[in-house]
């Protein structure tokens, strides 16, 4: 018989992404093990499915064409489009699997942002059965529970890099200017998660990859929507979570080693982001 294990399910706490004027609208993520006795059935959906997989291979079928998708390959599915999937070659196989709806929203009068929704949602709309190497296992390290914000904020960076790599395909100088892109903000992102603890100074981020901080913080708002300092405040708050659910630690000690180096302000940013005090959140979610 197929086995299917170990399937890790995010859903609920998946908020909308607004992206300009193009709100995604997550129906669940999925972190995916398969046995190499998998498969699946004809199918069709009303949501988007794109699937990246990072260890093993598997086989799936488009509309009567099949395709074998090797590691950091992903493929995509528009809605409503049949296919089914399977094991490749007796091996286990793990997939990142993401289900979103996309949809236009009206962009108020005064705003300036781009109008990108028409574009995205008919692009993607006519995918056909295509597979695009794009490697993205940094994703895992992104997809917090205790942290909507830091997750929702990579999945958004995650999908539109994605988006990217698909309607670029057949243009090798603008896919690799983008994917360039894409390495400064994974780099960013690993600064941010290995010095988060200290008093870091953002702007020290752009020195230390040797671009101006002005560049490095365009391209990080553009791709992200969030401010380099708005993302490490996400880090911080996520860190300090934790150790309010885990530990003894008085709060003006967890203040410091998430790198705030005034409590009153820690309290602000917690605030900010949990919509409750430290000292609140720990008497709920204390284990």
């Amino acid at each position: 018989m197929p086995v299917f294990y170990d399937s890790i399910i995010f859903s609920q706490f998946l908020k909308p992404i607004v992206y300009n004027d193009l709100k995604i609208t997550f129906v669940e993520l999925q972190k995916m093990h398969h046995s190499f006795e998998w498969m699946s059935t004809a199918h069709t959906h009303d949501y988007f499915e794109l699937d990246y997989v990072s260890e093993g291979s598997l086989y799936t079928t488009i509309q009567g064409e099949e395709f074998k998708v090797e590691p950091t390959n992903f493929y995509l599915i528009p809605p409503s489009v049949t296919h089914s999937h399977r094991s490749a070659e007796s091996t286990n196989n793990v997939r990142v699997g993401m289900r979103w709806n996309l949809n236009k929203i009206e962009m108020q009068k005064d705003t300036d942002t781009r109008a990108i929704a028409d574009f995205v949602i008919d692009t993607l709309s006519r995918v056909q059965a295509r597979c695009f190497n794009y490697r993205a296992d940094w994703i895992f390290n992104y997809i917090d529970r205790t942290s909507p914000e830091l997750t929702e904020a990579a999945l958004s960076y995650w999908l539109m890099c994605i988006y990217r790599a698909y309607v670029q395909a057949d243009e090798p100088t603008e896919t690799i200017h983008e994917q360039k892109h894409s390495d400064i903000v994974s780099k960013v992102l690993s600064i941010l998660h290995e010095n988060y603890n200290t008093d870091l100074d953002v702007t020290e981020v752009a020195a230390s990859l040797g671009y101006s901080y002005r560049h490095i913080a365009r391209i990080f708002k553009e791709t992200t929507a969030k401010s380099i300092t708005e993302k490490l405040n996400n880090i911080r708050i996520s860190k300090a979570m934790d150790l309010l659910q885990n530990t003894k630690i008085p709060i003006k000690d967890i203040s410091r080693k998430v790198g705030f180096t005034s409590e009153s302000y820690f309290s602000s940013v917690f605030f900010k982001y949990a919509r409750t005090s430290p000292l609140l959140f720990r008497k709920e979610h204390r284990k």
